[in-house]
């Protein structure tokens, strides 16, 4: 009989060296990627665009009449009314919303997938995570105002008043109710880590 020749011993073949590095650039670099994810989660999501419409709705409806009459004299809808009493406390309840519904989809995104283990395993810190999702509706708010700012400036517009006072709409947005919203997405992101039920935490922002 004639027996089969042995196979020939390969070598194994070199595996390429991957470089690692965990260092400060690498978790500035990770938490801006969770960052640009965590904006693209949001802006593809349909609630964002509804509760945007909704917002901009509201400030025409609520500041059409902002104006209105004192003592039988007109008052134009000059900007410390528009942003101040329209966008600064009418348009504020959506503002919340925006956040406890948005935070919660961020915190609860790997587990509603099922994928939080996967995400345990990679050689990506907490911290990190949680810093770019915060980071990320942070941006969303400064993007929300910044729209609710144009749209007070079309109703000045079209109701005839000119004088817009830009830097009279930073003071009070991003100046006074900016930081207040901060503090709120940074409350709500909380809440949505320590409560274990999302729209009980959604009910919880809401009512504090």
């Amino acid at each position: 009989a004639v027996r089969d020749p042995l196979p020939e011993r390969t070598q194994p073949a070199a595996m390429p060296a991957v470089p690692t590095a965990f260092d400060a650039g690498a978790r500035v670099h990770q938490t801006l990627a969770v960052l640009r994810r965590s904006l693209e989660d949001i802006v593809a999501n349909r609630a964002f665009l509804v509760l945007l419409a909704g917002a901009v709705a509201l400030t025409f409806l609520v500041g059409w009449n902002v104006g209105g009459q004192a003592c039988g004299t007109s008052i134009w809808p000059v900007t410390h009314l528009v942003s101040g009493t329209v966008l600064g406390s009418a348009v504020a309840p959506v503002v919340v919303i925006l956040i406890a519904v948005f935070a919660g989809e961020l915190v609860w995104k790997e587990r509603e997938l099922r994928l939080s283990a996967i995400s345990d395993a990679a050689p990506v810190p907490d911290w990190v995570l949680m810093l770019g999702r915060f980071l990320a509706l942070v941006t969303m708010l400064a993007a929300l105002l910044f729209v609710l700012m144009l749209s007070g400036m079309a109703l000045q517009a079209i109701q005839g008043w000119q004088q817009f006072e830009p830097g009279l709409y930073l003071r009070i947005l991003f100046g006074i109710r900016f930081p207040d919203f901060i503090l709120i997405a940074a409350l709500a992101m909380a809440v949505h880590v320590i409560v274990n039920q999302k729209y009980v935490a959604h009910l919880l922002v809401v009512l504090v």
